[in-house]
C-alpha cells in the first residue's frame, strides 16, 4: 500500500471518527426513544470526549490534507483529489465546531417563563399525560410532552416558588 493511499485511508478514518463522536450521542440521547444501558453509556462517553476528539481529528485531517496536497500528481485526477481534500478539511472543521456545542443544553433548557393557557387553548389532548400541582387553591398542569424536552419548570403556585421536574 502506497503512503498516499495509507494517508487517504487515515484521513477518511479520522473524519468518520469525528462524525461518530458528534452523531452517535445525538441519535441515542432522545426523549421518547428507547434507550438501552449499554448504548446510553457509550453515548455519554462519546459526548464527554467529543470536544477534544473532534478538534484532534480536525488538526490531523488538516495535516494529512497538506501532505496529500503536496504529493498529488499532475494527472487529470489532480483536481478531483484536491477538491476532495478541501471538502474533507471543511467537513473536519465543521464537525470540530459542532463538537464544541453541547446540543443537549440547548435542547433541554429549563423553562423560566411560564405561559398560562386554559385547557381548551393549550392544545393538550384528552389522552395526553400531565403533571399537576395544586397549592393554596391554585392549580397548574405541565404537559409531559413539553417537560420531556425541558425537564425543569420554575414556577410559582399559590404564592410559593416551585421547581417542577421530569
Amino acid at each position: 500500500m502506497s503512503a498516499s493511499l495509507r494517508n487517504t485511508a487515515l484521513l477518511l478514518l479520522l473524519l468518520a471518527t469525528a462524525v461518530t463522536f458528534v452523531m452517535f450521542p445525538m441519535m441515542v440521547i432522545q426523549p421518547f426513544k428507547a434507550q438501552y444501558s449499554n448504548t446510553l453509556a457509550v453515548a455519554l462517553v462519546l459526548q464527554r470526549w467529543k470536544p477534544l476528539v473532534t478538534v484532534l481529528c480536525a488538526v490531523l485531517v488538516l495535516l494529512l490534507a497538506v501532505m496529500l496536497w503536496r504529493t498529488t500528481s499532475q494527472s487529470w485526477t489532480r483536481y478531483l483529489r484536491k477538491t476532495g481534500l478541501v471538502l474533507g478539511v471543511v467537513l473536519a472543521l465543521a464537525v470540530a465546531f459542532v463538537g464544541q456545542i453541547n446540543i443537549f443544553e440547548k435542547m433541554f433548557h429549563p423553562i423560566t417563563r411560564v405561559d398560562y393557557l386554559s385547557a381548551a387553548q393549550s392544545g393538550v389532548q384528552p389522552g395526553d399525560m400531565v403533571m399537576a400541582v395544586t397549592y393554596n387553591g391554585q392549580s397548574r398542569a405541565y404537559p409531559i410532552l413539553e417537560m420531556a424536552y425541558h425537564h425543569v419548570v420554575n414556577d410559582v403556585v399559590g404564592g410559593v416558588p416551585i421547581a417542577v421536574t421530569y
